[in-house]
């Protein structure tokens, strides 16, 4: 190999290890699950279609279930996905 192509492959492993850095999230906590919830809870869901109300309380119960069970990050992605069902942006 010559010094330029093993500098371009340096340069490709060290920026592809950075990028994947940068996209990795901290782990959710019990905390972020009872804010969710919360959030939720206190939400309008006056404008919501029947259909989606189900799916999104469905989330809502199966994301409880799962923080209940320790299994936190799966947890925060359903009531996240419940609060996005209901129109709500997850904070």
């Amino acid at each position: 190999m010559n010094r330029l192509s093993i500098t371009v492959l340096a340069a490709a492993v060290l920026s592809g290890g950075s990028v994947l850095a940068a996209t990795t999230h901290p782990p959710a906590t019990a905390e972020q699950c009872t804010a969710l919830e919360k959030q939720y809870d206190a939400a309008s869901t006056a404008k919501v279609s029947a259909d989606k109300l189900k799916k999104a309380q469905s989330q809502r119960s199966h994301g409880a279930d799962l923080c209940a069970q320790g299994k936190l990050d799966a947890g925060v992605k359903a009531l996240k996905t419940a609060l996005k069902d209901i129109g709500v942006k997850p904070t």
